[in-house]
């Protein structure tokens, strides 16, 4: 028989899932700044060469932002953390 949890627990959980996923999100847009920070010092290096600036500058955006998701997911936030942040919120 599984066991029930507790209104506490529950909350809990549904914070920790949360709390981990805007740290992921989180983490995903500093990656993908980071691609753009790439992007525009290549972008002017490019074009001055007379090539096609847009399937590198996407591949930067998307190394960026999937480095960003793997830091997240890598450097999750514990439950104990997230009942840290609801404390302080609330």
């Amino acid at each position: 028989m599984p066991r029930q949890l507790s209104n506490f627990d529950a909350f809990l959980r549904a914070l920790h899932r949360r709390l981990v996923l805007v740290r992921v999100l989180e983490h995903a847009g500093i990656g993908a700044l980071a691609g753009c920070a790439a992007a525009g010092v290549l972008i002017p290096l490019l074009l001055w060469q007379g090539r096609p600036s847009l399937p590198p500058v996407m591949a930067l955006l998307a190394l960026g932002t999937m480095s960003g998701i793997v830091r997240g997911v890598a450097r999750r936030p514990s439950a104990v953390a997230a009942a840290m942040e609801a404390d302080r919120q609330l």
